[in-house]
């Protein structure tokens, strides 16, 4: 499956499971299974940066970022692993100025990834 966004100015690629599918040998079931891994692990994630955030705990942000990374690389989302990685750098710098507003592209990248996912692969 290749989710694709539309806009005005071009469409982009969202994400992409073929790499995930011949991973697994093409056995939709464990390609489920991870996707719904990823999909409440990145939830998780996201709540920690939330929080994080809040605290201002640059080692948690960067820590949580980088493990959405991961995911992204799985589902070969290059628009969510640039702004995770983006999230990740400014917690290293301890910068919290651009934070929140990477957190909110973050949350609706992810929103449009779990909504494609859920119903190309879960439903």
């Amino acid at each position: 499956m290749t989710a694709k966004r539309t806009s005005k100015r071009k469409t982009t690629i969202l994400l992409d499971l073929a790499n995930l599918r011949e991973t697994f040998n093409y056995n939709e079931e464990k390609v489920k299974h991870l996707v719904k891994w990823i999909l409440d692990d990145t939830s998780l994630q996201i709540s920690l940066i939330i929080s994080a955030m809040e605290k201002e705990d640059y080692g948690q942000i960067s820590k949580s970022s980088h493990r959405i990374k991961g995911s992204a690389t799985q589902i070969d989302s290059d628009k969510l692993y640039k702004l995770v990685s983006e999230l990740e750098e400014m917690g290293i710098a301890g910068t919290m100025e651009k934070i929140p507003e990477k957190l909110e592209d973050l949350k609706e990248c992810f929103k449009e990834i779990s909504e494609s996912l859920k119903k190309e692969i879960l439903y």
